[in-house]
């Protein structure tokens, strides 16, 4: 464990922190030894373990009543990369080893993220399938938690024989989760993020669908960073890989301008559609007159001049036959996209 309690202030102290050193280290090693050191979960007695061959880390006196006695060096290991990590991009707002008295939660919390009251992230590292991942979720989600699920590497299984498919167990399956970043490679929302505590990195299989029932699951990308490298989203929490975000805002920004000149196109349309009817309903009023192949040529001619001739718009005041709307009850015109656009927002004003 990396967390320890001093018993007379209660005050939380992390080992993993820079501030302990050589230099520093031996006043909190005299505490342990005089028992002034808490196991926040037990309250039992814990000692400093600052030696040259292991991580710095608290242990127990006696480990036999604590729930903490069969943690796995696996997810130990994880939780110090994870915890660095989130310490670089937040500084105070992360703690280690979140403890939450009378829950039913079968460990601390590997890392708590709190950006506000209404915020707060819980990291989950998973070395193998939990039954009672359920019963979990609840539980943080009662405490206003939204947890983020960090299965390590070795639960990835890739297809030997496919190199873009893996095989899901139910707990992957169950953690894939939904994100904006997904849409950059896939039309498929599902993802899931791996730490390799070895390589320190994080794997992130995007665009995950299944292709054979139950387990076997294809993918439309893969992405290995560097921890150190890897991005905080600050709406979800999770990992995100350099480039994401920026290309995330440029594909929001494009669809957002595609939308905007549909909109133009399809008022273009109705108008025109408009204004057609209108010209059809004023010639259906024209005095029948006597059959005449001159006079209906004529007569043709009087009824389409209106298209060319021009009109000044209602806009900018540009006289010009080139328009794009018509009202020939006025006999106004919108000459341009960017008048009709214009037009639009002052009736939407």
């Amino acid at each position: 464990m990396f967390k320890a309690l001093a018993h007379r202030t209660e005050k939380e102290i992390i080992i993993l922190d820079p501030f302990w050193s050589e230099d520093t280290i031996e006043p909190l090693r005299k505490q342990g030894q005089d028992d002034d050191l808490l196991c926040p979960v037990c309250r039992q007695p814990v000692l400093v373990r600052a030696g040259n061959k292991k991580r710095w880390h608290f242990a127990h006196k006696d480990l036999s009543n604590c729930p903490l006695k069969h943690e796995s060096p696996n997810i130990l290991q994880a939780r110090t990369l994870l915890y660095s990590w989130l310490k670089s991009k937040l500084g105070e707002r992360v703690t280690i080893e979140k403890h939450f008295p009378k829950t039913n939660l079968p460990r601390p919390i590997d890392c708590y993220v709190e950006l506000s009251e209404e915020q707060k992230i819980g990291y989950w590292i998973l070395e193998r399938g939990i039954r009672d991942r359920w019963k979990l979720q609840r539980t943080l989600s009662s405490l206003g938690i939204s947890i983020i699920w960090v299965p390590l590497i070795n639960m990835l299984k890739p297809d030997d024989k496919d190199l873009e498919a893996v095989y899901l167990t139910p707990t992957e399956r169950d953690i894939a989760f939904s994100s904006d970043f997904n849409q950059l490679y896939s039309t498929v929302d599902s993802a899931v993020s791996y730490v390799d505590i070895d390589k320190k990195t994080v794997i992130t299989l995007r665009g995950l669908a299944c292709i054979h029932l139950p387990q076997k699951y294809a993918f439309d990308a893969k992405l290995e960073t560097n921890l150190n490298e890897m991005l905080f989203f600050p709406q979800t929490g999770e990992f995100v890989h350099p480039g994401e975000y920026e290309q995330l805002v440029a594909l929001k920004e494009k669809s957002k301008e595609q939308e905007r000149l549909r909109k133009i196109e399809n008022l273009r349309h109705m108008n025109f559609s408009n204004t057609k009817e209108h010209a059809t309903y004023k010639e259906d009023f024209i005095p029948k007159r006597p059959p005449s192949s001159t006079f209906q040529k004529k007569e043709k001619k009087e009824s389409y001049n209106y298209i060319e001739q021009p009109y000044p718009c209602e806009i900018c005041g540009t006289e010009t036959a080139n328009w794009s709307t018509l009202d020939l009850k006025s006999n106004t015109c919108i000459c341009s996209s960017e008048c009709l656009a214009k037009s639009q927002e002052n009736k939407g004003g």
